[in-house]
Formats: C-alpha cells, structure tokens, sequence
C-alpha cells in the first residue's frame, strides 16, 4: 500500500455564486466619453456622410468578416449599437473621437491587426473620411444588413438570464393520472401515449422475473447474477423480493466499484500525468478509493461535492477529504516545464480545474468563456475570471496520508513484506527459465526469423555523437573507445550504414559483446559494464539519399534487467528513463533480437542506416 498520494490544497469558500452576480455586480463600468455641446450638428453631417460614402466603403471593406457573413473578433458593425459596443478586445470607435478608435488605428496600419485583413490598405482619403465621420458621432441611418436583430450583450447577466434551466431548483411535479403503479411509470405512459399516437410507438412488455434480476445486477454492479441467484429470485414469492433485491445489491462493495467508474469519468481520472513523459501517478488510487467509499457509504451530496472541492478545508484532519481533494489535479498536467512555460502551464492547470468542476457540480460549459462571453449559457468572461480567482491559491503537492489510522505502518509493513515473496517467486521462475530462453534466443529463433539464419552485417561508415569513437573489429563489430581528451557524456548516438541486404530481412539482431578493455569487461561502458539502449531505428535510405524508417515491432533478449523499462522492448520507442539494460549480469555478452513490422526487400543502390541512442 503506497504511502502517498497526489492531493491539491484548495482555496477556502470557492465562490460558485460567482456564476449568478447580483444585478449590481456589473454596475461599475467605464465612464462614458463626454458629448460635445455640438453633438447635434456633427450627428446630422455624419448621417450625410454615411449615406454619401461610409456605408459603401463598410460594405465593401468591413461587413463580410463583421457582421455579413460571419463576425469576427465578435465585433460587428452591422448596426451602430454593435458597432459601439465592440468586439473581444473591447470598444473599437468611441463616438466624437477617432483617436481613441482602435478601429481607425488598424485602418491607418498603426495598430495590428492591420485590416482590412489580407487585403491593400485603403487610400487615405477613404481612411480620412472614416476619421471624420467618427468624429461627427458615427451615425447610421440605417443597419448595413436589413432584418438583423442586433445581438443582445452578454457581458450583462440579466434577471431572464437568471432563469436559465441550470439556474432552477429541482421541482416536484405532479405525476400525471394513470393505472401504472409507480409515478415514473405514469411519466412514460403518458409520454408513450402521446408518441403512440404520432408513430405508432408502444410500451415495452413487462419484464419477466429472470429479465429482472439480471438487470439490476449489470446495472447496480456491473456483474451477472449467478444461476443460483437467479433461481432464489424466480422461485421467491414474497411481495418485497424485488426491493430485497435492490437492497442487496446497493449494499455490496460491487455496487460503489461499478458507479465509481461514471465519476471518474467526470473527474477525468488518471494513473499518470499525460503528455511526452506520461509519468505515473503512484498515490492517485486514493481518490478512487474515497469514491467507492463515499457511494457504498452514501456519503451526502453536499458533502462529497464540499470535500472533492476544498477537502482540505472543510475536514483538514481527514484523510478522506484530503484524498477527496485530488479531484482538482486530475487533469493532464506536463511534469517538465521551463520557466518560460511556468506561468502558461499555471493557467491552463487552473482552467483545467475551473472547467471540470463547471462541467461536473454545474452541468455548465464555464470553460468556454475563458475567451469570450459564452454563446449560450449565461457567463460572461469576466465571471469566469472572477470564479478562477478562487483557485489561484490551490498548488499541487504530494503529501502522505495515514488513510488509516493507527494501521497505516502495520498494514504497509504486511504490504511489502507479501510484494518481496511475489517478486522473490516471480525471479525464481523467470531465472529457471533463462536457459531455455537462451539457448532458443540461440539456436531456434534465428531459424524461424529468417530459415537461411543469419548474415553478418558490415557497415562501411560509423559515427559516434559525443565522447566515443567507433573501431571496426576484425569478428565485423565494433569497439567504442574513449576520444582523446573527451569528458564521458550522459547520452551518446551511435549510426552505422551499409548497402542494404539483397535478400529479405525480417529482423535485426544486436549482440553486446564484451572486451578486456572495456570497464569490468563489458559489455558497456558504464559502471561495472552496464549499458542503457534507449532507443534502436532503422531506416532505409534509397539511391536519391531519401530515408525512410523501418518500424519494428518486436523485441525480444537473452537477458533484460527487468520487464518493463529496462526491457528490450522498452527500446523500440525511445521513452525518457527506459532502454534495454542487463543490470546484474555484467561481465557477459548478451544479445537483442529486434522484428521489422513488414519483411525488408531493399530495392538495389539502397542502404541500411541503424541508428542507436544510449543514455545513462
């Protein structure tokens, strides 16, 4: 049992109420440029000037990209009201003064984007009378589009907005009349009545007793039922079987470790961080733990919601609700990072967190109005700002838990001391096998990966990257010996080429080879002779020097230091921290057998270029 676990503190008194402002809260806005005392005047030049030229050049110019066939930026000036109010980036004309207008700015290629977009810039006397109609006001004398209905701003939330369906208390409706037994079932008659008479829709038949049992034990478990169980039911006669039942199956640990699944899919729940590296998370299983726990303990929805939010702060004593507070770090998180990327990653985590708990306690899309006031729901960008304010006080930590206490040390003590006798057992077996393997690495797969055996590959070129140099052998291998005055390097690459084979070539077979030269003989060059391949790659390259990579798909050792990332196979894909590896048996030569994807049958003038990553 792992000690630890992946939790997030979070921040105390998450504001969900900032998803519904009181009507005040957008009150304090930007105070409104002063009309000129000849506003009259300019509004009535401004009308000529609009009718005279304006509108033509807009139409020409602007209104296909904002507010004819598609807005974009969300600015459209299709009516003056959208025109005044802007797009994403804010106000773009401010009515009597062209040089606050960011728009008039972008016309004069002062300010990018330069518009209109991919296209020449206006000759200035058009730009000139834009300035100067903006001067006298902007005035329409009619929208650029007939029949628009201007679109209602969505940075104000609105009493009709506070009546949106997610908004609404859940009701209790009265079930509509019928002879059904069950209200729900008096729901669907009714339903089905409607829809009988529209397309011949009818009930369902009752479910037969077998029907039954089996349902509610995929539904309440994930699990059939046994024939015995099967049978109990059919022959129970007793009125309150089926309840029964139900109660049974809630009751067992199968019923939270099939619902838990559900939510975990809400929570976006992960063993590991996602991205390149894709690192394992060791303690995140706690927080499937605490689900499973909270549904066949049924935890009060206040509180499982409270406690997967701000755990640490609702229960900071409890393991539990610390566990339960993982919820916030579940996303994909990259686990390296400059410091370039420190403050992006930061808000991208922070979304992640805002987002999922919008989409799983609110059934809202909150994420959407990170860039824009949301198209539907009733967010505005700026309470989205507000609502993620709440978590910029929530970091990511490791911390260990006592999950249970007064039993945590004994319980990990019988933990590890029952993983070492299945490891013990576990290379008792593979080590009894050895020789077998060996002896088939050997003799018998050369004949079934290729029934000619095999051919020795010359390379008429070899390069090392860093502190190596490659001597050819007279057996056809190669030494890498230290270069003249060079400082070992943690990582080292290795490329040979050759004319590729005639014949067909089905895999690739890498001999480690000891030396009286190398450290402790070999076969490496590391300490007591180890080695590290992170990665092996062919390629083929044709007569007009093209490459071409050769995947392979198989791999298989005499000896791996262990199953996993120092597997042979572990060298196919070149993952950070893994590569074949004979840690413990130094000191001999072992060998790799690698298996292309599909048979290679080189064309003539081709060349084989193998390629091998070491690190460590």
């Amino acid at each position: 049992m792992p000690p630890q676990i992946r939790v997030l503190t979070a921040a105390s008194g998450l504001a969900l109420s900032a998803l519904l402002p009181h009507p005040e809260a957008h009150a304090a806005q930007a105070p409104a440029a002063p009309v000129p005392p000849d506003h009259a005047e300019r509004l009535a030049k401004g009308q000529g000037s609009f009718d005279r030229e304006i509108q033509s050049l807009l139409k020409e110019h602007c209104l296909k990209c904002h507010g004819g066939d598609k807005v974009k930026g969300e600015f459209d000036l299709s009516s003056r009201e959208s025109l005044l109010k802007g797009g994403a980036d804010g106000p773009s004309v401010v009515a009597f003064h062209p040089d606050k207008s960011r728009m008039l700015k972008m016309l004069r290629h002062e300010e990018e984007p330069f518009m209109p977009e991919k296209k020449p810039r206006l000759p200035d006397a058009a730009i000139e009378a834009i300035a100067a109609w903006i001067d006298q006001g902007a005035p329409y004398t009619k929208p650029l589009v007939e029949g628009k209905k201007p679109e209602r701003d969505r940075s104000q939330v609105t009493d009709e907005d506070r009546k949106w369906w997610a908004f609404q208390p859940l009701s209790h409706p009265t079930p509509p009349a019928g002879s059904a037994p069950h209200p729900v079932d008096r729901f669907l008659s009714a339903k089905a009545a409607v829809k009988t008479a529209a397309q011949g829709l009818t009930l369902a038949p009752k479910a037969d007793r077998r029907t039954l049992i089996r349902r509610a034990f995929l539904d309440l478990t994930g699990l059939p039922p046994s024939p015995e169980e099967v049978e109990r039911f059919v022959a129970d006669p007793a009125p309150d079987a089926w309840p029964k039942l139900l109660d049974d199956l809630l009751a067992r640990p199968a019923y939270g470790e099939r619902w838990a699944r559900h939510w975990m899919d809400v929570a976006r729940y992960g063993e590991s961080s996602g991205f390149e590296q894709d690192y394992d998370r060791t303690g995140s299983y706690h927080y499937r733990d605490f689900l499973i726990q909270a549904l066949n303990r049924d935890m009060p929805f206040t509180q499982f919601v409270q406690w997967q939010i701000a755990g640490d702060e609702f229960a900071p004593g409890n393991p539990q609700a610390l566990a339960a507070t993982a919820f916030l770090s579940l996303g994909v998180f990259p686990t390296q990072i400059t410091i370039n990327e420190l403050e992006r990653v930061r808000y991208e985590d922070m979304d992640d967190m805002l987002s999922t708990t919008g989409a799983a306690f609110l059934g809202l899309t909150v994420g959407c109005a990170r860039c824009h006031d949301h198209k539907y729901d009733p967010i505005p960008t700026k309470d989205y700002y507000r609502m993620l304010s709440t978590f910029t006080g929530t970091v990511r930590s490791e911390i260990e838990l006592d999950v249970y206490p007064d039993q945590t040390q004994k319980l990990k003590a019988q933990w590890k001391e029952a993983h070492q006798r299945l490891l013990a057992e576990q290379k008792r077996v593979e080590d009894s096998l050895q020789p077998t393997l060996q002896t088939f690495v050997q003799n018998e797969l050369p004949k079934r990966v290729e029934p000619e055996g095999w051919t020795v590959w010359s390379p008429d070129s070899s390069q090392s990257s860093a502190s190596l140099e490659l001597t050819p052998q007279s057996d056809g291998s190669f030494l890498a010996k230290p270069k003249a005055d060079a400082k070992p390097v943690a990582r080292e690459t290795f490329t040979f080429s050759a004319p590729a084979p005639s014949h067909p070539v089905r895999a690739i077979r890498l001999e480690a080879l000891v030396d009286p030269s190398l450290p402790n003989t070999g076969p490496g060059r590391g300490a007591k002779g180890a080695f590290q391949l992170n990665r092996i790659r062919l390629q083929l390259q044709n007569p007009s020097g093209t490459l071409t990579d050769l995947p392979l798909s198989t791999a298989t050792a005499d000896f791996e230091q262990d199953k996993e990332s120092r597997s042979a196979a572990s060298a196919l894909h070149g993952k950070p921290g893994t590569g074949w590896a004979v840690g413990g048996k130094e000191k001999a030569s072992h060998m790799a057998v690698f298996g292309l994807e599909s048979v290679l049958q080189a064309e003539p003038d081709s060349r084989l270029v193998v390629t091998l990553e070491f690190q460590g």
